[in-house]
């Protein structure tokens, strides 16, 4: 097990270090969990930020930068990865370095946990959508994007105000 703050990534083996996010993609990580927690802590569910990881295999390991899961998951789960069963609910917030890396090799990973859900967070293009697990296969379900506020069709009640998601971000990243 790699000590807590460790941020590389475990593919296929080989450690691979993990970008270093910017101030955006911490600011849309940090809004996405204020607004998951106060959904999800009356339906107790316990969301986590990035640096705890998710095992894939013995040869994988994968630090999603948000997770959703259940009170059994989370009481079942090590001090610094969960080794088993899989979060409901990840997001990954795209960068143009991990476009590849989330959208393919990533998606494939966590369909292959079973997690239900995968959510692609891009602040380039303004937009949200939403991968639900059909099959032992990801299908793009949603997709949201500018100012509109998303209501998720899995989630009952979770809505993310998209306008207030963007609202710190230049019109341009650089």
């Amino acid at each position: 097990m790699l000590p807590e703050d460790d941020r590389r990534e475990l593919v296929d083996g080989v450690l691979l270090e993990v970008e270093m996010p910017t101030k955006w993609h911490e600011f849309i990580c940090a809004f996405l969990i204020k607004t998951l927690m106060t959904w999800g802590e009356r339906r107790g569910l316990v969301v986590l930020g990035s640096g705890y990881r998710v095992r894939i295999n013995d040869h994988r390991g994968a630090v999603p930068d948000v997770q959703l899961l259940t009170e059994a998951t989370y009481d079942a789960a090590g001090p610094n990865g969960l080794e088993s069963g899989h979060p409901e609910l990840v997001i990954e917030v795209v960068s143009p370095s991990s476009r590849t890396h989330d959208g393919l090799r990533k998606l494939d990973w966590y369909a292959k946990i079973g997690v239900p859900e995968y959510w692609l967070v891009n602040p380039e293009t303004r937009s949200l959508v939403v991968h639900r697990l059909q099959h032992g296969v990801y299908a793009i379900v949603q997709h949201a994007e500018g100012q509109e506020v998303f209501r998720s069709k899995t989630f009952k009640g979770l809505r993310v105000p998209l306008a207030s998601l963007w609202a710190r971000l230049p019109k341009k990243l650089e």
